[in-house]
């Protein structure tokens, strides 16, 4: 890591010297055209959102399963505990494709359906 500051730091001296280091803080503009989605598009990854949220329910009411005294898989558990964050990381990461995307303007609140009344075992 210090070796990247240094050789950083070196190249910035160097491109100073020589005139062609030009810091600039202004924030680039983004272009409107790629904003708009299709709505079968939209409507697609907010199905996929809930998929991958009620997978990790899925691995998560089984790793719940396994680690019970009763039944005493760690083995098994940490598996699907894994899988379960995994599935939450797929369903985060749409979320924020959609909402870098500008789709999250409305009905967020609707966007993940949590069914409160399952049973995990």
């Amino acid at each position: 890591m210090v070796k990247l500051i240094a050789s950083l730091l070196l190249l910035a001296v160097v491109a100073q010297a020589y005139g062609d280091f030009k810091c600039s803080l202004a924030v680039p503009e983004i272009t409107k055209d790629w904003v708009d989605m299709k709505d079968a598009c939209i409507k697609g990854m907010r199905n996929q959102i809930q998929e991958e949220i009620n997978a990790s329910y899925q691995y998560l009411a089984m790793g719940a399963y396994f680690s019970r005294d009763t039944v005493n898989r760690p083995g098994f558990a940490e598996h699907f505990f894994k899988a379960a964050k995994e599935e939450r990381e797929h369903g985060s990461k749409l979320v924020e494709y959609l909402s870098m995307r500008g789709q999250l303007t409305e009905g967020v609140s609707d966007l993940i359906n949590v069914p409160v009344s399952r049973r995990l075992a």
